[in-house]
């Protein structure tokens, strides 16, 4: 039987802001870390693959902040200021929610260390996660390990490779980090599937960890382990770390990945019944009508969601506000207009609402409303569709989108390997003058998607 995770299941222990690493019976809301677990049969040293002491170091993994004793997924150094994992492992936390931590055994850390922010592939079950600090000036003997960027391919397959991490051992004498020698055996179109042949392998607490391949040029993370098989020494997958490598390299760099969420903001749109969203850099989308709901406006801390009611509820054609969003109900949808995108405010009037100059007075109680200098009046409550576009046309953007990148079904399953709060907005660099990105990143964090 395969499992879908890698998280840790021995020393269960709950943890209140961590819905990360959850086996797949388990609630996502439910975060687990692991108090004393690693590879089953590993060594301590690497067999297959040398690494240097300095190399070895940059193995290390991931808690709940302000409790390195609780490790409950693997990570690794790919620079000095960025560590690769997978999302599952992330998913549903903040940078402030987790830490990263070295050394042999986790209750016994060399260093820990911050994050700045979490970067989610919005595709692949991997993740990077930005530093706060430098870690080799503070550690000077650590030596990151790089990524792979080549691509991977059938050459490479019926080789030994290494792979480490701190998970279970299923030995209550043996914990922390080991290494295991297994075989690759397959590269298949995003993974690298490697056996351990009844001999050595990575179990549970090993997500996130690598898969180290020297392709000529020295040891590189070639893939983080995803999922595999509970016996935890045979098969086992990873996720392809060269399939990611544009979106990985400026992270690595301290800069933000690509713009995967095409335009789209955390406060995302409906498309139709479909209410779609850009989370952790990815775009994000959930069908409304699989739980019998609607998409709809919820608040300027959720955003554009699945609400219970009717398609318009309580809104009709001559509108009503909704924060600075003007909402009128067209045919069975509601089409919203970002007043403030147009430098407007949205006022409720008699019988309805309209974006106005924020200039204006407030209208009287019961006064009927004047138009702004040239523009068209808005129609009666009541009164069929107008004619005006300003009446009828849906606000840019708000309603399209070009396609998805990915879709969260709602299943546990789907929400502990997907899901995510974070920052979507492109962030500077870090070159001088630029706006820190723990800033921007801090904001958007304020605002945690709906759990």
């Amino acid at each position: 039987m395969m499992s879908p995770l890698r998280c840790s299941i021995s020393a269960l222990v709950v943890v209140g802001a961590l819905p990360a690493c959850t086996p797949s019976n388990t609630s996502p809301e439910k975060p687990l870390a692991v108090s004393q677990s690693s590879i089953r049969n590993g060594t301590r040293q690497p067999e297959a693959l040398p690494l240097s002491e300095g190399q070895i170091l940059s193995l290390g993994w991931l808690f709940p902040t302000g409790d390195p004793g609780q490790n409950f997924c693997t990570a690794t150094l790919i620079s000095p200021h960025a560590v690769i994992t997978a999302s599952h492992c992330t998913s549903g936390n903040g940078p402030r929610d987790i830490s990263f931590g070295i050394g042999l055994l986790p209750s016994d850390p060399d260093a820990t260390f911050r994050f700045e922010s979490i970067f989610e592939h919005p595709e692949l079950d991997l993740a990077v996660l930005l530093l706060v600090e430098d870690a080799t000036a503070r550690v000077p003997e650590l030596v990151p390990i790089p990524f792979n960027a080549s691509p991977l391919g059938a050459q490479h397959e019926d080789l030994e490779v290494q792979v480490g991490g701190y998970g279970e051992t299923y030995d209550a004498q043996r914990y922390g980090r080991y290494f295991a020698t297994v075989l690759l055996a397959e590269v298949t179109r995003d993974e690298i599937v490697v056996d351990g042949r009844q001999r050595q392998g990575l179990c549970y607490g090993d997500s996130g960890g690598p898969v180290f391949l020297d392709l000529g040029d020295g040891p590189v993370v070639a893939g983080v382990e995803s999922y595999g098989d509970d016996t935890c020494f045979d098969i086992d997958h990873l996720t392809r770390v060269d399939l990611a490598a544009e979106f990985i390299a400026p992270i690595s760099r301290g800069e933000s990945p690509p713009d995967l969420c095409m335009g789209v903001d955390y406060l995302g749109h409906c498309i139709g019944s479909i209410s779609e969203w850009c989370e952790n850099g990815a775009l994000r989308q959930l069908d409304c009508n699989d739980d019998g709901q609607r998409c709809a406006y919820v608040d300027d801390e959720t955003g554009f969601y699945c609400v219970e009611g009717e398609a318009c509820g309580e809104v009709t054609r001559a509108g009503a506000c909704e924060g600075e969003l003007l909402v009128r109900c067209r045919g069975d949808e509601r089409v919203y207009d970002d007043c403030a995108q147009r430098g407007l405010t949205c006022r409720t009037v008699e019988g309805g609402a309209r974006c106005t100059s924020s200039t204006l007075p407030e209208p009287d109680a019961g006064a009927t409303p004047k138009p702004d200098a040239g523009a068209t009046p808005e129609p009666d409550a009541g009164v069929g569709p107008a004619d005006s576009t300003t009446a009828d046309a849906a606000p840019a953007d708000v309603n399209q989108a070009d396609g998805a990148l990915g879709v969260v079904d709602g299943s546990p399953e789907s929400s502990e390997r997907r899901s995510g709060a974070g920052d979507c907005a492109s962030t500077p660099s870090r070159s001088s003058g630029a706006v820190p990105l723990s800033l921007l990143v801090a904001a958007m964090l304020l605002r945690r998607r709906r759990r």
